[in-house]
């Protein structure tokens, strides 16, 4: 419920091994955020961003563009 109120552009970065939080969860927050954009990193788990902090870093900066 709390998903469709989010207005503002939003940057989803899931890693496509995670095993907390599964992929198809973030595909549903992804459809739920109207302006929202889902980023897949490929190898990594439910910590991407220490996992592939590379990575996660360039896809915030392009993003946020």
């Amino acid at each position: 419920d709390d998903a469709v109120q989010i207005i503002m552009p939003t940057l989803l970065v899931w890693g496509a091994n995670d095993s907390e939080t599964p992929l198809s969860e973030a595909r549903a927050l992804n459809s739920l955020i109207p302006k929202s954009k889902l980023e897949v990193v490929p190898g990594a788990g439910h910590f991407v961003h220490r996992e592939q902090a590379p990575t996660v870093a360039k896809l915030i900066s392009v993003f946020s563009a």
